[in-house]
This record gives C-alpha cells, structure tokens and sequence, in this order.
C-alpha cells in the first residue's frame, strides 16, 4: 500500500449532506485546504525524501470531480510541481460525477488512481441515506474509468441506516464483479451533527456490536481476497475527532487489525478440522510482520483457540519472509 500525502478538501464538491456524513469530523479539517496551504504541505512532504514509488498526492475528503474546474486544475498543477518526489496523484469522488470529459481532463494533470465512494450498491440504501445516486451509476463510472486506464478503487460501508447484513454482501458481490483494483471498508458509525446521529437518538438507527462488525467485515475481506482484490483500508482512521468517546457504535481504534486478526482465526479453525488438538501444543508458523494477527488483538485468538481446541499451549513464530497471500501459515501439533 502506497503513502499517501492527504490534501483535504472537505466536503468541497458534495452536492448534498448524506446521513452519515461528517466530513470536518472525519478528516479533522473545518474546511478544504487552500491552494498556499497545498503547496507548503507538499514542498514539506517533498523534502522528506519518500520513495517516489511508494507514494501518492491523495486528494481526499470531498467529491473532487465536483469541484469547479478551474480549482481542480490549480490543485492539480500543484501536484504536478512535486511529481519527481510522489509517484502519482490519488483522489476520491462520486460515481455520478464521472464523464469521459472529466477523466480526460485528469489524465492530461496526471491523475493515475481514482477512488469511488460507492458505499452501496442497493439502492434502497442509498435513497435511505441521502446519497442522491444509484447503484447504476457506479457500474457506468467504472466502466468510463476503465477506459482510461487509472488505477481504480471502491469504498463500501457496512451497516448504514437501512441496510441489512444481505444488502452489505450484495454491494460486496457487486464490488467483486466490478473487478476494482483495491477497496477500503468503512463500518457506518454515528458522529455528532450529521442527520444519523438524529436518527439514532429517535431509535430508528440501530448498530451491530463491535463484534459482529468484526466478524462481518472480516468475512466480506476475505472474500475481497479469495478474489484477489486487495483491501487497503478497514475502518475509519483514529483522530482527535474521531475516538472511543466521541463516535457511537461499532467503532475501536485498532478496528483493523482485529479485523485482520479474525481472518486469521477462522482461517486457522479451518486447518484445524478434524484434528485431534486435547492437551496439544500448537505451533503456528507466520510471515514476522504478520505476527500479531495471528495471535489477536489483546491476544484475542490465543484466547479463543485455546479454549475451543482444550490446547496445552500455542506458539506463533515469524519465520516466513512474505508470501503473495497476506494471511499465509502454517500449523503443526505435537
């Protein structure tokens, strides 16, 4: 996964206030960055001396196809000053706000990755949650994207106002069969003045448990990977906005990596079947970054698997060098 150097341009270029969203609180910024303030960001990040191939200009926040033109061009030939110190330039928008006239324009300023907001692809959904879009207009946006060839990404969300655990699988399906580049999964959480927040007072929103979240997304990323879709992203990044005590619902600072860790666990369930484990130590073999995965959040999967399996003990040792599949392993009893 590439770094990204965030200009945010918040909430610059919506055309309308989806239920959910509170950008300011999200991104950490009142407002968009100015054109001075981009470019004293990006001269300071140049300076640094990142590994132009592994990082990207990121224009993030907003819908920026929305914004006018001429400021999108501005933004854009700042970015294209430091182009020698990043590897590309990365932005987000809406499916609706695609063209073969706007992607024209951002292959001729460098733009190399586009990243949908999708969050859907049930439209029942999206009516419910104010997105002023259809499923439709996603699949016509990436076929247009294609035809450009930038990298492309999609973010789905979990758990919105409306949306049952068969409405998320079927985005999911939909996103697989759209065949994106990469995806971030964002679970729904309730943040102060958005019209969500209001709607969860009133009793009309419920959350799942941070739990089933968990156990949800994980299911859904797996799936992104048995189709080699790589998901980049899974939940919203801790800020000062956005913690423990200022987000309801099913949120937790290392949301991710629990996330992670559950792919491991059932992954490892799985080798397990029909093994006899009573009273046995179990020694799981990893790739070394990978190791505190396998073990879990707050040893969460040691935990587990000790109890279901009645262990005598469990060792995780990081001896494999990468391997293509983020979640490889091996086990062995004795």
């Amino acid at each position: 996964m590439k770094k990204n150097i965030p200009v945010f341009v918040t909430h610059y270029g919506c055309p309308n206030q989806c239920v959910f969203c509170n950008q300011k609180k999200i991104s950490g910024y009142s407002r968009q960055m100015d054109f001075s303030e981009c470019e004293q960001l990006l001269e300071a990040a140049a300076s640094k001396g990142y590994a132009p191939n592994d990082t990207e200009v990121a224009f993030f926040g907003g819908s920026f196809t929305g914004i006018p033109r001429a400021e999108q061009k501005r933004y854009l030939e700042i970015a294209q000053q430091y182009r020698s110190s990043f590897g590309g330039i990365r932005l987000s928008t809406r499916p609706d706000y695609i063209s073969h006239s706007q992607l024209a324009f951002l292959k001729e300023y460098g733009v190399t990755t586009i990243e949908l907001g999708v969050q859907s692809m049930v439209d029942q959904v999206l009516i419910a949650n104010k997105r002023g879009m259809t499923a439709e207009d996603t699949k016509n946006a990436v076929s247009l994207i294609r035809q450009y060839d930038f990298s492309l990404g999609l973010q789905m969300m979990t758990g919105m106002y409306q949306s049952s655990l068969e409405d998320d699988w079927k985005t999911a399906e939909e996103i697989i069969r759209l065949r994106p580049d990469f995806v971030r999964i964002y679970p729904t959480v309730v943040l102060e003045d958005t019209e969500l927040y209001e709607l969860y007072k009133a009793g009309e929103y419920t959350f799942r448990s941070l739990n089933e979240t968990v156990s949800h997304v994980a299911e859904i990323a797996e799936k992104f990977l048995q189709n080699k879709i790589p998901v980049i992203r899974i939940g919203l990044m801790a800020s000062e906005e956005i913690s423990p005590d200022k987000v309801i619902g099913a949120y937790h600072e290392a949301f991710g990596e629990m996330v992670q860790g559950e792919i491991y666990f059932k992954r490892i369930v799985f080798s397990l079947k029909d093994k006899e484990t009573k009273d046995k130590i179990l020694t799981i073999h990893c790739p070394s970054r990978f190791v505190s995965w396998v073990v879990g959040h707050n040893k969460r999967n040691i935990n587990r698997l000790t109890k279901l399996y009645s262990l005598k003990k469990i060792k995780v040792i990081g001896n494999f060098m990468d391997n293509s599949d983020p979640f490889f392993f091996q086990v062995e009893l004795q």
